[in-house]
């Protein structure tokens, strides 16, 4: 991540300079030496102290860790996000919302597990790079003629079968936009393997998120694909991540200035590059503070109970209550009673 041009081929003979350093801890892990100020503060102040103050002040900087696992997120992961992300995010308000592996992958499933949470979110997607010249996958070769690919030659970094992993930070509650965009400057690209990288907002940023149920999928950085019939094109941003309507493929690409994200390696600006994936996981994590959170399990209870409720119906009074409506004449004698 502090120098792109190193691989595992001259992994031995590279280096990395100061202003490399400083460039990725400043642009690509900005909280990465947080930790040493935990340290420091056991070496030098006296943690035997109680008094309230000092208590609620070490709660803050200390977080109650809470345990989450999924195919993505573990201890190693979550480490990585927090390099990047407030500590306080990724430790102790992080609820799993979506995943493919567990709810299956299909918008439907996903609108229904994210929709209703109504505070910032992270979407993660995960898979293998794709192989352009053996690959025989005949859905992937329809996917190729919408979304047309960039003439690049790949770079060092870039090779066949990596594992790939993207990720997006989205502040707003998500919903569907078949025609504008949602989202709005806190709204940020990330890429986590095979390299650590940010993208952030441009100024001029506009189109930042949507949510196409038409067969547009999901698209972060760029404009709403143009469906005629069953044709179907996509419009990709200069900086953008865009994910197929069956969650089936992933494209990140890369163009340099002029998008609405912009890479935050200055070194990196001029390059032109996609990274095209089969996706393996997707997930989608809901962030929040206790007030979020407990508004959101409020309405999950509500949710279960009517779902109780329903499934303890007594089907043998639907004669009953029949009858009733025939004699008000709502049902029976060509009446339908949908309009009631």
């Amino acid at each position: 991540s502090m120098n792109s041009q190193i691989t595992l081929k001259n992994i031995s003979s590279s280096i990395i300079t100061f202003d490399q350093f400083s460039a990725g801890i400043e642009n690509v892990a900005p909280n990465l030496l947080h930790p040493l100020s935990n340290l420091l503060e056991i070496l030098l102040y006296d943690t035997t102290l109680t008094h309230n103050d000092e208590n609620q002040e070490n709660e803050a900087l200390n977080p109650k860790v809470i345990k989450v696992t999924s195919r993505l997120i573990n201890d190693h992961f979550l480490a990585q996000l927090s390099t990047f992300l407030p500590q306080q995010l990724v430790y102790s308000n992080i609820r799993k919302l979506y995943a493919g592996s567990d709810s299956g992958f299909s918008m439907r499933s996903f609108e229904s597990k994210v929709f209703k949470w109504n505070a910032p979110t992270i979407l993660l997607v995960s898979g293998t790079r794709i192989n352009e010249k053996t690959t025989k996958n005949t859905r992937y070769k329809n996917f190729e003629t919408e979304f047309h690919k960039l003439k690049a030659e790949p770079l060092d970094f870039q090779n066949d079968g990596d594992k790939i992993t993207y990720g997006v930070y989205i502040a707003q509650p998500w919903r569907i936009t078949n025609k504008e965009t949602f989202g709005d400057s806190h709204t940020e690209i990330f890429q986590l393997s095979p390299i650590q990288k940010i993208f952030k907002p441009s100024i001029s940023a506009k189109h930042f998120t949507y949510f196409n149920t038409l067969g547009g999928g999901i698209g972060i950085g760029s404009i709403q694909p143009t469906i005629k019939g069953n044709n179907k094109t996509y419009n990709p941003g200069n900086v953008s991540l865009t994910i197929d309507s069956t969650l089936e493929f992933a494209v990140f690409r890369h163009l340099g200035l002029g998008g609405e994200f912009k890479n935050t390696n200055n070194d990196e600006l001029g390059l032109e590059y996609e990274d095209r994936f089969l996706i393996k996981n997707v997930e989608v994590w809901g962030c929040g503070g206790e007030k979020e959170l407990a508004e959101q399990n409020k309405q999950w209870e509500w949710e279960q109970q009517e779902a109780k409720r329903r499934q303890n119906v007594n089907l043998k009074s639907i004669g009953e209550d029949r009858a009733i409506l025939e004699m008000a004449g709502l049902v029976g004698q060509h009446q339908s009673g949908g309009s009631m």
